[in-house]
């Protein structure tokens, strides 16, 4: 049993006004206004400013999720656009850093790891070796581990732990038999 409205079919009245009701009118509608029509700002908060631009009163109880998720689809859309352009700047000022001769040679350094590890992958932190293990299958490991991303290795270490078999133990009733015998 849900929650009932007002009306037979269980829905309520919800009374919408200004750029939010414009925001839900069909899309052939004259007076429509698309998520592509909003700025970044009202995008990244969710909610629309007033007809002065300005954030006012609260913000709507109730949204459509459709207009939610196209807002965050739209907002996601514009920030990798801007990533984008702006990526090799980025990277320009990031190369610059590593190769200032006047820099701090620590700040170069991780400049310089920086850039790597985004364009290359980044190294394994460690490697795990057991002492019975043969030298092909250490280098192996090695090297195998260090064209993996993060991801990759969660799901090999995830199969390897399902592989194992699971131990049982006794249970107790079947232990304090055995002593008493």
């Amino acid at each position: 049993m849900g929650i009932k409205g007002p009306y037979a079919n269980g829905g309520i009245d919800i009374r919408v006004s200004g750029r939010y009701a414009q925001l839900m009118l069909p899309e052939d509608h004259p007076d429509h206004l698309s998520v592509e029509d909003l700025d970044t700002e009202e995008l990244a908060k969710g909610r629309l400013k007033d007809k002065n631009g300005k954030f006012t009163g609260r913000p709507p109880r109730l949204l459509p999720r459709q207009i939610l998720d196209a807002m965050r689809s739209e907002h996601h859309k514009r920030v990798n656009s801007i990533l984008e352009e702006s990526l090799s700047d980025m990277v320009k000022i990031m190369r610059g850093v590593a190769m200032d001769k006047t820099a701090d040679p620590a700040v170069r350094l991780r400049a310089a790891i920086y850039i790597y590890e985004r364009f290359m992958g980044k190294l394994p932190d460690r490697i795990e070796v057991n002492k019975n293990e043969k030298v092909d299958a250490i280098i192996g490991k090695i090297l195998y581990e260090a064209d993996e991303t993060p991801i990759e290795q969660e799901i090999r270490a995830t199969e390897e732990e399902l592989e194992r078999p699971v131990r049982t133990r006794r249970p107790a009733a079947a232990r304090t038999r055995k002593r008493q015998v």
